[in-house]
């Protein structure tokens, strides 16, 4: 977790809830104001859940085959790449919902995305790991999402810093 973000501007939710923001495009130079106070506030969903709630491979195998699924997290929305060599479109997971929704959304895209892979080899089971590219304006979302799937099964590891998405 080596690159370091900043999330500063004037926008946010009529309550100051993250969770509570429009996924409205940014114009260059403005960002999501996320206050310290609300990137606290936002829980993992694994306290209402329980623990792996996004991920149980329900296989007692002990190969665990690991791969990435790659996401860029932006402001507001999370695009998950397709796989390598797939002419698949992205998954776009729009920020405007709850926090609690678009971890669902994530999680059953991740889900979805495992069930695409067939089996892994005899007697291993899939592991997916989310790799994030993060927006260099983006920082508060990527600790949200951090914080969201703390403790989900699925493993957030952030891999680069992208610069942030254009006006339309």
């Amino acid at each position: 977790m080596t690159d370091p973000g900043s999330a500063s501007g004037s926008r946010s939710g009529a309550s100051g809830d993250p969770s509570q923001m429009s996924g409205e495009v940014q114009n260059i130079g403005m960002n999501v104001d996320m206050s310290k106070k609300s990137r606290d506030q936002t829980k993992s969903v694994a306290q209402s859940k329980g623990r792996g709630w996004a991920w149980r491979d329900g296989n007692n195998s002990k190969t665990a085959i690991v791969r990435a699924i790659w996401l860029q997290c932006y402001n507001d929305q999370w695009i998950i790449r397709p796989d390598k060599g797939s002419n698949a479109a992205p998954t776009v997971i729009k920020l405007d919902g709850s926090a609690m929704q678009r971890a669902e959304q994530l999680a059953q895209a991740v889900r979805d995305r495992v069930e695409g892979w067939g089996m892994a080899l005899a007697g291993g089971h899939w592991t997916p790991v989310i790799h994030v590219e993060v927006a260099t304006d983006a920082e508060a979302r990527f600790q949200q999402l951090q914080k969201l799937m703390e403790g989900s099964g699925i493993e957030v590891i952030r891999k680069s810093s992208i610069p942030p998405k254009l006006p339309r």
